[in-house]
């Protein structure tokens, strides 16, 4: 199974000017886990924002009084490591999120295609175990 296949291609977008409470309550309004940061220019690179960077940068430190000045500059992860080919297998996708301890990754060839997550790595698992076999 490949990348293409089971990656989510709708994702949520923010800029990195925008208020971290503003990325929290958009993550909530859409249930995802995370948020990517619009790149400046064509040469720029995409930045996320995630669950994990909120707990990690703003709650583990005391901040949450400051969500409402803080930038998504101000704690977004980037660089990403990211997944270049939409053919990718799986599996490899597995062992590299294993090996970068990554919970997911963006998709990207030249513009962002979509996200890959463990979520979605799981989800395919369970689905092709359940289809029924081709006739």
């Amino acid at each position: 199974m490949r990348v293409s296949e089971v990656m989510t291609r709708e994702v949520v977008m923010v800029h990195s000017t925008d208020t971290i409470l503003h990325a929290i309550q958009l993550m909530r309004a859409r249930r995802v886990r995370c948020v990517f940061v619009e790149r400046q220019s064509k040469e720029d690179r995409y930045g996320m924002l995630s669950e994990t960077d909120v707990c990690n940068k703003i709650v583990a430190r005391g901040l949450q009084h400051a969500i409402n000045e803080m930038t998504v500059a101000d704690i977004m992860t980037k660089p990403l490591i990211v997944i270049k080919d939409p053919n990718m297998n799986i599996e490899a996708v597995a062992q590299l999120f294993e090996r970068e301890n990554l919970h997911r990754a963006p998709v990207i060839v030249n513009d962002l295609l979509g996200v890959v997550s463990k979520h979605d790595l799981v989800r395919a698992v369970v689905q092709s175990a359940v289809a029924p076999p081709a006739p």
